[in-house]
């Protein structure tokens, strides 16, 4: 008997590992964040980009993460606004390619 005690305890300590890991992996897991919302947010990332447009989009993808998780915020209209927010950040990115002077 102590033998599946001691099964159901290590099935336990896995499964919580595996909620720990999981949260390691998706931070957002856990906020209630709408899919459209938190797949919105993959597109604000700019470690990829070059230094000088990593200056302008940086600000940006902080604001996105802190509107996407502010509990007060939800429904189709945050999705609109994020939306917005990524294009508005695509054309500040332009807007800096296209400056002559580097």
């Amino acid at each position: 008997m102590w033998q599946v005690d001691r099964c159901l305890a290590m099935f336990k300590e896995l499964r919580e590992l595996r909620q720990r890991v999981a949260l390691i992996d998706n931070p957002n897991e856990g906020t209630n964040m709408h899919p459209n919302v938190e797949s919105l947010l993959a597109f604000f990332e700019y470690k990829h980009l070059p230094e000088k447009l990593q200056e302008v989009s940086a600000p940006i993808c902080e604001l996105a993460k802190a509107i996407a998780t502010d509990p007060n915020l939800d429904g189709p209209e945050l999705t609109a606004g994020m939306r917005k927010l990524l294009e508005a950040k695509d054309c500040f990115v332009r807007a800096r390619l296209a400056r002559t002077d580097k």
